[in-house]
């Protein structure tokens, strides 16, 4: 997807949310590469918006 994004869209953010009791999807999103820029409530939970840049 990050390919493809990149290369035929030629977008260089991408951006994804995940709830803040996801730990396991946030600790994958971290590990290739997104960071955490910021929160939002959504339907009595938090919703952790991440982003990653692509070169």
């Amino acid at each position: 997807m990050e390919k493809y994004v990149l290369e035929e869209l030629r977008i260089t953010r991408v951006w994804l949310d995940v709830f803040a009791d996801n730990t396991r999807a946030q600790h994958i999103y971290q590990k290739l590469g997104y960071q955490q820029f910021d929160t939002i409530p959504y339907d009595n939970k938090i919703l952790l918006i991440f982003e990653k840049h692509l070169h």
